[in-house]
């Protein structure tokens, strides 16, 4: 089974879990770009859309993290609108989908749920000898994992 897990954010981190081999398969960062659309929302929007399309690969389950403290109600709003889409393009394509705290995440990577982000970023080194680009991606690996263990 594959699992596809999301930290969802302007900047995100996706990681394509394999719950057979216990190997990451895939794993990745990126931006979601404004520069689509007047509406900056509207624009990371289509962006992610278009990443999920290239990065689901007959995926059977997304995962994404679910956050509920956001610095400000742009990035809570901008949040929400990037969890439908994954929702949606989920429900669209039959696939299952799960939200995973963040605490569920820190703890399946690190074993600790009040983790740091540099300790998430370590753990992915030592588990699976991945060099993280930034904490986004770190994060993904943990929701998958978290999303793995729960199946």
């Amino acid at each position: 089974m594959l699992v596809l897990g999301l930290d969802l954010g302007t900047s995100y981190g996706w990681c394509l879990y394999d719950t057979v081999d216990k190997t990451v398969a895939r794993c990745g960062t990126g931006v979601l770009s404004s520069a689509l659309h007047k509406d900056s929302s509207f624009s990371r929007c289509i962006d992610l859309r278009l990443v999920l399309q290239q990065q689901h690969m007959a995926c059977d389950l997304i995962a994404y993290e679910n956050v509920h403290a956001h610095t400000g109600t742009a990035a809570a709003h901008l949040y929400a609108a990037l969890r439908t889409m994954v929702q949606l393009h989920a429900y669209g394509n039959d696939i299952q989908f799960r939200p995973i705290s963040v605490q569920a995440g820190k703890a399946a990577l690190t074993g600790r749920a009040n983790a740091s982000k540099e300790l998430s970023v370590y753990a992915a080194l030592v588990k699976f000898k991945i060099v993280c680009a930034t904490h986004d991606q770190a994060d993904a690996i943990g929701v998958a994992l978290a999303a793995a263990v729960n199946l």
